[in-house]
């Protein structure tokens, strides 16, 4: 196997997320190069010099990339690469990252220059401050409530009380924009105080648990932009 000196270059770095786990793209003249010990990690891999040895015949690169442990040299494969390693990853993930790459990432990329989650997030955050501003519009005056019933929400809606934005992957931060911009919605129709506490969270419960009823995530884009 090829493998080019590491590249001092600048290049733009995008991260994904596949079910918590980061994915580290380089994109340079128009070509994705993917950290190959983050594939390895959500294959099952555990040793990913040995994986890229055994399975992987494209060229491979290396980045400098500042971690956690500092700035480090990471070894990148291309696209090719990663089917090969999907084709004998052991674990009955690697077909759901597959489409994932091939679907949702790669076609982002390319059409945009990079992958759209910040823009989602962007959505969910606009959403958030009419939610909020509905919230207290209705009563909701002190955060401690407030942020009660959002934990209550969130464990609706994701069976996680816990999760935050930034661990999301984009089907979650779109269901979640969803779930906000529909209770915006309603609250603005309603009149000053009709809900109070009990109501509000009554009102988020059976929003989270419509969208959890639906499955596609074209319907959800289609919530979302209603």
């Amino acid at each position: 196997m090829n493998q080019k000196k590491p590249n001092k270059r600048k290049a733009k770095e995008v991260v994904q997320v596949f079910k918590d786990n980061n994915v580290r793209i380089i994109i340079e003249d128009g070509i994705e190069w993917f950290v190959a010990k983050d594939v390895c990690n959500v294959l099952g891999y555990a040793n990913t010099s040995k994986a890229i040895s055994a399975h992987c015949k494209g060229i491979t690169k290396r980045y400098s990339l500042v971690t956690a442990s500092g700035e480090q040299s990471l070894l990148t494969i291309t696209e090719p690469d990663i089917y090969r390693l999907i084709v004998r990853s052991k674990l009955p993930t690697a077909q759901k990252f597959e489409c994932w790459i091939m679907e949702d990432v790669l076609p982002s990329i390319r059409k945009t220059g990079k992958y759209d989650i910040r823009d989602v997030a962007q959505t969910s955050k606009d959403n958030r401050n009419a939610f909020t501003a509905e919230c207290k519009r209705q009563g909701l005056k002190h955060p401690s409530d407030y942020a009660h019933i959002t934990a209550y929400s969130y464990s609706e809606l994701f069976n996680n009380s816990k999760i935050r934005k930034q661990s999301m992957n984009k089907e979650q931060m779109l269901k979640l924009s969803a779930f906000e911009a529909f209770e915006a919605y309603k609250y603005s129709i309603l009149p000053e105080n009709a809900l109070q506490l009990s109501g509000i969270k009554e009102s988020m419960k059976n929003t989270a648990l419509q969208l959890n009823r639906v499955e596609q995530l074209d319907t959800i884009e289609t919530i979302n932009e209603i």
